[in-house]
């Protein structure tokens, strides 16, 4: 039985750390956001579009908090330290990501209802480049969620009783 429970936790060690080195592309997105959110921010005193240069900066620091939010999230997993192993972890954390898939939709249909009624070329430029970005992020959050479904069936997780 022991040596049946420390290689359970031995790959259960290796599936988490391979894991977490798969974040980096979502780690990269964000500093992504958040560098065209520094960008937009600059074009506010000079921009003919200031409400929609005011609301391309809103969904970049939106986008942000909420990958800074997945990150901190990735802490439940200390349950497993505890012992006690249910799949409430990668449950949150899909739920999770499909809230900011969802968020992310909002985003893109704004940003193309807002192409309307720019008179600035420079917005333009920043709503079609958030729109890749959003749409680039999106990919790669299904692709979170797929290791996330990996990762769940490779737990021996107890049903839970309530």
């Amino acid at each position: 039985m022991n040596k049946k429970l420390i290689l359970f936790f031995i790959i259960f060690c290796i599936t988490l750390s391979a894991y977490t080195q798969k974040i980096a592309p979502l780690l990269e997105m964000r500093n992504r956001f958040f560098e065209e959110s520094n960008n937009i921010k600059s074009l506010l005193s000079t921009s003919k579009d200031p409400g929609i240069i005011i609301n391309l900066w809103n969904s970049c620091m939106t986008t942000v908090l909420q990958l800074n939010a997945y990150f901190y999230m990735l802490n439940i997993f200390d349950s497993v330290k505890s012992g006690t192993l249910n799949d409430d972890p990668t449950m949150y954390l899909s739920m999770w990501l499909k809230e900011i898939k969802n968020v992310n939709q909002l985003n893109i249909k704004n940003l193309e209802n807002s192409i309307k009624n720019i008179t600035d070329s420079n917005t333009k430029t920043y709503i079609d480049r958030l729109k890749v970005y959003y749409l680039e992020l999106n990919k790669k959050i299904d692709e979170e969620l797929v290791k996330l479904g990996a990762l769940k069936q490779t737990l021996p997780i107890k049903n839970k009783r309530r």
